[in-house]
């Protein structure tokens, strides 16, 4: 099982301070240029914040939900929608590499608090910081308010296949036609979203040489996000994308090309992936 299948949100942490061959493995990969460059040529900031770096052990992820952190990963990037959907692409890179690194991690959208964060991780004019997510060994249990909280969004639950991806447009349910794209759309499909909601609908053209990326602009009025949650998701979704594409030694890039496919709901397309 890769990390893409293993990976599991953790908000119930050993209280076991990271190890430092840990730490040293974390700052390596933040070092590293190529680690921070999304699809689109943005330049993502990361931090690694240990929790002996707190004042007076400040908690920075809020409600008690998160338990016993023993750090976190700040990120930022500037405000526009390719900036963001950079960010998640990036950010999940991370957050796998930690997940095979037996790391415990969870991406926090809007559970976090903003301003104290700030005195750690200072922005600059028009940078947001879109998510977090604190660090630590997992407990082998969830306390009652994970559990609570995973019931409410039906964290285990995901929408099938035929929901998600489609041929040529969105009338036609993607079927066994597109066998190399299988893999990588499974690891989409139980890709994490904000609240479960798993906005990303793909279209595969019909000579099946593009895949079309679309979203459902469903949370697009939460106030407590610092930017619109489905492009985080899409932006996820790409990185379990290409990570799949790439297992069977596929490369290809993110490019604009709109379908023009006539789009249901409150849908936005969002970018296509070619193979080279």
């Amino acid at each position: 099982m890769n990390a893409i299948e293993s990976r599991k949100s953790v908000r119930n942490f050993q209280q076991s301070p990271l190890r430092d061959s840990d730490i040293q493995k974390i700052q390596t990969y933040l070092n590293k240029p190529e680690n921070r460059i999304g699809p689109h040529g943005n330049q993502i900031k990361l931090k690694l914040l240990l929790g002996s770096a707190l004042n007076n052990n400040e908690k920075i992820a809020t409600y008690g939900i998160i338990k016993n952190a023993q750090g976190y990963l700040l990120g930022s990037c500037i405000n526009t929608a390719q900036a963001v959907f950079d960010f998640s692409f990036v950010f999940e890179g991370l957050i796998l590499y930690l997940t095979e690194s037996g790391i415990g991690t969870c991406w926090l959208g809007g559970t976090f608090k903003r301003q104290e964060i700030l005195q750690y991780f200072p922005l600059n004019e028009n940078e947001i910081i879109p998510a977090i997510s604190p660090l630590g060994y997992a407990m082998d249990n969830k306390h009652f308010k994970e559990r609570m909280m995973r019931q409410f969004i039906k964290a285990d639950r995901r929408k099938s296949a035929d929901q998600l991806f489609f041929c040529e447009d969105f009338t036609k349910p993607l079927t066994n036609q597109a066998e190399v794209y299988q893999q990588p759309l499974e690891y989409i499909r139980i890709a994490p979203s904000a609240k479960n909601n798993q906005p990303w609908r793909i279209v595969v053209s019909k000579d099946l040489s593009k895949v079309h990326f679309y979203i459902l602009n469903k949370l697009q009025n939460e106030k407590a996000f610092a930017c619109a949650q489905e492009i985080l998701d899409i932006g996820i979704a790409y990185r379990h994308f290409v990570s799949g594409m790439a297992e069977q030694g596929i490369q290809g890039q993110l490019i604009s090309d709109d379908p023009g496919i006539e789009m249901v709901n409150e849908m936005e397309y969002i970018g296509t992936w070619m193979g080279e």
